[in-house]
């Protein structure tokens, strides 16, 4: 993790050189998004009783472009398989650009709890089969980046374009996209091999209500001990809840072994990942899921929904 995470730095720090040789003009990436998203209109999502609405972008004012849009944008980025995964699925990421719309309103990106943003930091889109995913993430020494989701879709666009299908599938990221230049957007491969969707959620909203839990989490890289509430080596007492605030939602960390079960290490940030997983594949799907192996011995599991019970050390998502 940490040595991805250095590459990523490393790749951030490394812009001022390549942006000159990198640079790719898309012609019209309005008509392009809304051709990969298979739409006519100004908006790839309008209203919040969609199924596959994506809170956020979508849920902001989403006025209409006026005709002195520019419908050229000059987008640099860097493809790179070893930081952000090989063989991505071209369908895949459209499919999750489609997330994004073509909103126009300039958004205040920061990261979580550290100040009001409209974009709460980490965040990310993914595309319905889970093979792909679009993050936003601040350039470095920058506490606030100003971008519009059309921005943020554009410069995805051009990093699947020109580094997922031209470049035999590589991951990358993307700077120059509009705002003032403080955000970089990531596009890179999500492995959901053990995430299996079921049942049915019939609440209303009730991804709204997710989301509500992914942007309250804790999200720090440092690993913790997970397991049972015995275990003198625990630091998060198993199983743990997370609830929105209108508990239409919940998202439950579990572990598998004899008994009690077993302890496991893992990061928040990584539990962070599968909840987005879980809510982009199988609760936007109007689903229940669970995704399994995780944790470094493969001990821990985690799943979204299921039946309510009052657990310790549970907490509520706002």
């Amino acid at each position: 993790m940490h040595e991805t995470q250095s590459m990523i730095s490393r790749l951030l720090s490394s812009f001022a050189v390549v942006s000159s040789i990198s640079a790719f003009v898309l012609d019209n990436p309005l008509q392009l998004l809304q051709a990969s998203a298979g739409v006519n209109n100004t908006t790839i999502i309008t209203t919040t009783n969609n199924k596959n609405i994506l809170p956020l972008f979508s849920l902001l004012p989403s006025p209409n472009p006026s005709s002195n849009i520019p419908i050229t944008s000059l987008v640099s980025y860097v493809c790179n398989g070893d930081a952000f995964g090989h063989d991505l699925n071209v369908d895949s990421c459209t499919d999750a650009i489609r997330f994004l719309g073509v909103n126009t309103t300039q958004l205040s990106f920061g990261v979580r709890n550290t100040g009001a943003f409209d974009i709460r930091l980490p965040q990310r889109y993914i595309s319905t089969d889970g093979k792909c995913a679009i993050e936003p993430t601040l350039a470095p020494d920058k506490e606030l980046a100003m971008a519009s989701a059309e921005d943020v879709a554009v410069a995805a666009f051009v990093v699947v374009r020109n580094c997922a299908a031209k470049q035999g599938g590589k991951g990358g990221i993307a700077k120059d996209i509009g705002g003032d230049d403080n955000l970089r957007i990531v596009v890179s491969k999500y492995d959901p091999a053990h995430v299996r969707c079921y049942g049915k959620m019939r609440r209303p909203q009730v991804q709204v209500s997710c989301q509500v839990i992914l942007d309250s989490m804790r999200t720090s890289n440092e690993n913790v001990y997970f397991g049972p509430r015995g275990d003198p080596l625990t630091n998060v007492g198993l199983p743990f809840s997370l609830f929105s605030d209108d508990h239409k939602c919940k998202m439950t960390i579990r572990t598998t072994g004899e008994g009690a079960g077993f302890t496991d290490t893992w990061s928040w940030a990584k539990f962070w990942e599968v909840g987005v997983a879980l809510a982009g594949m199988c609760v936007r799907e109007s689903k229940e899921g669970v995704q399994t192996q995780l944790g470094d011995s493969g001990y821990l599991y985690m799943e979204v929904g299921g039946p309510q019970s009052e657990l310790e050390g549970n907490e509520t998502g706002s």
